[in-house]
């Protein structure tokens, strides 16, 4: 039998430095998507107009997490798209089903007043809030960093 050597990495602990590893903050990380979309480092979510329909591609994190699948919209149905700031105070009603960490993320179904939003909220990025004439959502809160851009997209098939 053949004998295998392997190294583990083991921590020692230094004086005048931390014995933990430095923490990554990857919730508010983002790089540009293809075709103009937008991925979450957190988990790879992806927003993307293409071939006029609005794609949302969930990361696994967001879909265990959140209970969610992908959204596959016709443009056609957004009816509203807007900018904000802060994607967490844009989320209407209660979570039901979902991951809701205060402050930090909302990721799921909100619902109010028999409505149901498709939320998908980090901090510390801009959102998009879509509202939509769909029967399933009434409307899609989508943390994005080229939210502007998409929105803008968005707008212009909307009037189209």
């Amino acid at each position: 039998m053949p004998h295998i050597a392997a190294s583990i990495p083991v921590a020692v602990h230094q004086p005048g430095r931390s014995h933990r590893p430095a923490s990554r903050d990857f919730r508010t990380a983002q790089v540009t998507g293809p075709v103009g979309g937008c991925r979450s480092l957190a988990g790879v979510t992806e927003v993307q107009v293409t071939d006029g329909v609005l794609r949302v591609r969930l990361s696994r994190f967001d879909r265990i997490f959140g209970l969610l699948g992908d959204l596959a919209v016709p443009v056609e149905a957004v009816t509203s798209a807007e900018v904000v700031d802060d994607g967490l105070r844009a989320v209407p009603g209660w979570r039901a089903p979902g991951l809701a960490w205060p402050g930090r993320v909302k990721v799921g179904t909100w619902r109010s007043r028999g409505t149901r939003w498709y939320v998908v909220a980090r901090r510390g990025s801009p959102a998009l809030v879509v509202c939509l004439d769909d029967d399933r959502w009434a409307g899609a809160v989508l943390t994005c960093h080229d939210a502007r851009e998409l929105a803008a997209r968005l707008g212009r098939s909307a009037t189209a």
